[in-house]
């Protein structure tokens, strides 16, 4: 059996570790969310499966939507993504900005490959966290239902690269059948 955990560690740059204890806990214990540091210090966290209690190995998670922001000492709730993701890419972007691209609506932890996260429902559409409207704004329907989306194909643990010049690229991840994808 599992039990995920919301505890959450402050590493200095000295090394020195402090449990931040209850009040800098996650809100609710997560597993494959995104976290970027924003140019003003504070970190941004993402989607993520989540799971009440223990679950056994196989067992489904639903994604969050939720999203939130640590000021250093506490976690405070922003206003929801536009879809629910978890196995997705947060990346901070040139100006300030953070695109969150791909991800997947559930996903099983073990099964037949014990240890691996496999999950359904790939997405294929983007957003973007604008830091100052605290907002998440998409780049297409960005609904459960859009398929089709920004992307090529709908992709779960995408790899991302932000560059002034170059723009965003965005490759790999697994597809709809949990394959890994060479778009």
């Amino acid at each position: 059996n599992w039990v995920l955990n919301g505890a959450c560690d402050l590493v200095a740059t000295s090394g020195q570790i402090t449990a931040l204890g209850a009040t800098g806990a996650l809100p609710t214990p997560t597993a494959q969310h995104q976290m970027v540091a924003l140019a003003d210090g504070q970190v941004l966290m993402t989607g993520g499966l989540h799971a009440t209690g223990e679950f056994n190995s196989g067992a489904s998670l639903s994604a969050t939507e939720a999203a939130w922001l640590f000021d250093g000492t506490s976690w405070g709730p922003l206003p929801n993504m536009n879809m629910p993701r978890a196995l997705h890419s947060a990346t901070l972007l040139p100006d300030g900005r953070v695109l969150i691209v791909g991800g997947a609506a559930s996903a099983s932890f073990g099964g037949s490959s014990a240890g691996a996260w496999t999950h359904d429902t790939p997405v294929a559409c983007a957003e973007v966290f604008d830091p100052v409207d605290l907002a998440f704004v998409p780049l297409s329907d960005c609904s459960p239902s859009d398929t089709s989306g920004d992307l090529s194909t709908p992709v779960a643990s995408p790899m991302v690269a932000a560059g002034d010049d170059l723009g965003v690229l965005v490759v790999g991840g697994s597809d709809p059948s949990n394959v890994a994808s060479s778009t």
